[in-house]
Formats: structure tokens, sequence, C-alpha cells
């Protein structure tokens, strides 16, 4: 009998131990842009850097990016998109990002936004914007 009670007793302090520990967090989704963006061909686009963490949920599946940059006293405007690996950890990627409407993109600086989309082409997310450098590589 008293070793089922020092039975009942070690497995009551270990399950208090237990529910003690905390239990991991998961990662919050989080995202921005680096600081420089490369340049393609004659303006055509630009390859955009976003850095980011999202949990391995499914409340993110697309990075969409949009870049809006005046040349030349000219608006040039575009947008790209990439699928993201979502599992806590930080990742990059490289979004392409075509100029629209026939302006190319230049050097210099740019205003790109972005969006951690639950869907593609979805509104809603974790919305991010940062003014970029865009350079020749």
């Amino acid at each position: 009998m008293l070793q089922l009670v020092r039975r009942v007793f070690v497995a009551i302090g270990l399950g208090l131990v237990l529910a003690a520990v905390p239990a991991v967090a998961q990662a919050q989704t989080t995202a921005e842009f680096g600081p420089r963006a490369t340049l393609l061909a004659d303006g055509v686009g630009i390859d955009v850097t976003v850095i980011y963490t999202c949990p391995p949920d499914g409340t993110v599946a697309s990075i969409e990016v949009s870049v809006t940059q005046e040349v030349r006293g000219v608006l040039a405007r575009g947008t790209g998109g990439a699928s993201p690996t979502c599992d806590d950890t930080q990742q990059t990627a490289i979004v392409r990002v075509l100029a629209s409407g026939g302006q190319p993109f230049g050097k210099g600086d740019a205003y790109a936004q972005g969006n951690m989309a639950p869907c593609v082409g979805c509104f809603g997310g974790f919305r991010f914007s940062a003014v970029i450098d865009v350079r020749k590589k």
C-alpha cells in the first residue's frame, strides 16, 4: 500500500513538473525587405529580397510584392510573387517584380509593398513596406 501511495505522489509530482515547463512558442509571421534590389536587363524588372518567418499552419500561402519607382519623371510599377517556405525559421526569398505599363525600372530608390497573404491574390495577411535601393548587379 505504501508503494502505491509513493507511485501516486511521484506521478502527481511529475505531472506538475511537466505542466510547469512552457510549451514551445509558435513563431509569428514577420517580413521585411532587404535593403537592395537588383535591376534586371534594361529595367524590365527587379529582383527584390524578402526576409521572412511564418508558421507551418497554412496561414501564409503567398508572398506578394509591388514596387513603384519614379524614373525620369514617369512612374514605373510592377508586381511579383513567390511561394513561401513556412517552418517557423527565418527564410529568404527573391521575388522577381516585372515592370508593367511600358515604363522600365531604373537605378535608385523605389517604394516596395509586400503582403504575406493567406491565398494567392487575396487581401489580408501580414503587410510590410520599405524604400529599397535598386542597383545593377
